[in-house]
């Protein structure tokens, strides 16, 4: 079965036909076993993370250059949540800056829950002060984090 999947820079979300999200959980319902899932620069929004919510064998996910944000900060955490293997994970260069206190709260709980992780790409987002403490606040609290990438925060 499939267990890597690469489909980055495709634009998915402006070429599937009618609803992206639907189009989207119909393309990965069947992939249960997978474990790299590389989405970045697909516009992927709130909208579409829904799709990923059936996933939850993932090691590693990409999600960077999309346009999560702060309407997508639950579903990713439900998403970290439910990977608990995850390891790897990349979020750089979406629109954490649009991110209020509460969806900083949710994703920081989110990754404060998830104890496999290694390592974690928040780069390019131009998270506010808020937005920033409560995230690096959750990471502190991984003994087993390796990597973290906070560079270009400034707003």
């Amino acid at each position: 079965s499939l267990t890597s999947l690469d489909l980055r820079d495709n634009m998915l979300v402006n070429h599937l036909l009618g609803d992206a999200a639907e189009s989207m959980t119909s393309m990965l319902q069947f992939l249960t076993e997978l474990k790299h899932l590389n989405l970045s620069g697909n516009f992927v929004t709130a909208n579409e993370l829904v799709a990923l919510s059936p996933l939850s064998s993932l090691t590693s996910l990409d999600l960077s250059g999309n346009e999560i944000d702060d309407d997508g900060a639950e579903y990713l955490a439900q998403i970290i949540t439910a990977n608990s293997q995850l390891h790897h994970l990349d979020l750089s260069r979406n629109s954490f800056d649009r991110f209020g206190a509460d969806a900083a709260e949710c994703l920081a709980m989110g990754l404060k829950a998830h104890s496999s992780l290694t390592s974690v790409n928040l780069s390019f987002n131009g998270l506010g002060l808020q937005a920033g403490r409560a995230i690096a606040s959750a990471l502190a609290h991984h003994h087993g984090l390796v990597s973290v990438n906070l560079r270009y925060q400034l707003t």
